[in-house]
C-alpha cells in the first residue's frame, strides 16, 4: 500500500506549489518534492532567490501511482482529491500566487487543458472563500529528465513567478494592437525597431532589409492607399493571459520582389532535390532530414 504524502510548507506561505502525485523518494519520506523533481526545482528556485520556505507544497493525488502512472489512478478519484485541493487551498492564510505544475495539476485547478499552450500565463483563481488569486502554471520538473530543453523554458517561467510574488494584484501586460496603423504608427514602431536591434540589410533579413532599403516611401500618399485589403485573422491578447482569435483588415502595399531567388530558397530546393533523388533510390528506406544553416 502506498503511503499518504501530506503537505509540506507553513500555511502562511504567499506561494503554492502543486505537484501531480508523489513518486518513489516522495512514498519514502511522506513529504512531497523530495526526488531528483524536487531537487531539479530547488536548483530553479534558487536562481531566483527562491526557497522551499516561500512554499505550501501539496499534489493533487497524495499517493504514488501504480509505476508512477497517474493515468491508473480512475478519473472519479482524481476528481475526489481534486475536490480536496480546493478545500485545502481555501484553508490557507493568505495566498497570493499559485503554482501548478504539469498537465494535471493545471486542469485541476484551473480547468485548462495543455501546460504547454498555457505556462508562464497569468490567470486567476477564485478560492471557496472568494479569494482571488494569482495563477501562473509551468512544467512540471520531472518533464525536463525526458526532455531537457523544456528546462529553459521552466527557469523562464520560474523568473516570471518571482517577480510576480512581491505583490498580490494581476499586473497583467497592457498591450496596443493597430488594426488600421496611421503614418506616425509605423513611424514610431521602425524608430523602436532601430533602437532595440541591428540587422545587417539583406535580402535573407526581411526586417533589416526593409528598415535598410523600403520600399515605399512612408511621406507618400501611396501609404494611405494599399495595393489591397485582405481579409485575415489573428490572435491577441484576452486581458488574462489567454489568446483569443480577432478578424482583422489587413493592408497590402507590395507584392513579394524576391520570388523564390534568394540564397536560403536556393539551399532549400537543392535540398528537396538531394531528398527526392535519394528516395527514389531507396524506394523502402526513410527519408534523410535536411537540416539548412
Amino acid at each position: 500500500m502506498p503511503r499518504f504524502v501530506r503537505d509540506d510548507g507553513p500555511r502562511s506561505a504567499r506561494l503554492v506549489l502543486i505537484g501531480e502525485a508523489p513518486g518513489g523518494h516522495e512514498d519514502v519520506r511522506g513529504i512531497p518534492f523530495v526526488g531528483p523533481a524536487g531537487q531539479t526545482i530547488a536548483r530553479w528556485w534558487h536562481s531566483v532567490d527562491l526557497t522551499r520556505r516561500d512554499f505550501y507544497i501539496t499534489n493533487v493525488y497524495p499517493y504514488q501511482p501504480p509505476n508512477n502512472r497517474l493515468a491508473a489512478i480512475p478519473k472519479s478519484e482524481i476528481a475526489d482529491w481534486t475536490v480536496k485541493l480546493h478545500d485545502r487551498l481555501a484553508a490557507l492564510d493568505d495566498p497570493w500566487l499559485i503554482v501548478p505544475t504539469g498537465n494535471t495539476a493545471l486542469r485541476a485547478l484551473t480547468g485548462k487543458v495543455g501546460i504547454m499552450k498555457h505556462r508562464g500565463s497569468i490567470y486567476e483563481y477564485l478560492d471557496r472563500n472568494g479569494r482571488r488569486i494569482k495563477v501562473i502554471p509551468t512544467i512540471h520538473p520531472a518533464a525536463t529528465f525526458q526532455t531537457p530543453y523544456h528546462a529553459k523554458r521552466c527557469v523562464r517561467d520560474w523568473q516570471r513567478i518571482a517577480g510576480d510574488v512581491d505583490f498580490r494584484e494581476l499586473r497583467l501586460p497592457v498591450r496596443e494592437h493597430f488594426i488600421r496603423p496611421s503614418l506616425t504608427d509605423v513611424e514610431d514602431f521602425v524608430t523602436d525597431v532601430e533602437a532595440q536591434i541591428m540587422l545587417p540589410p539583406g535580402p535573407d533579413t526581411v526586417v533589416g532589409n526593409i528598415l535598410a532599403d523600403p520600399p515605399f516611401d512612408l511621406n507618400e500618399p501611396e501609404y494611405d492607399n494599399p495595393l489591397r485589403i485582405e481579409d485575415r485573422v489573428k490572435k491577441v491578447d484576452d486581458g488574462a493571459g489567454g489568446l483569443v482569435e480577432q478578424s482583422v483588415k489587413f493592408p497590402v502595399w507590395f507584392e513579394p520582389t524576391w520570388m523564390g531567388g534568394t540564397p536560403m530558397c536556393g539551399a532549400l530546393d537543392k535540398g528537396a532535390e538531394v531528398v527526392q533523388h535519394w528516395v527514389s533510390e531507396h524506394a523502402k528506406g526513410f527519408p534523410p532530414i535536411v537540416i539548412p544553416a
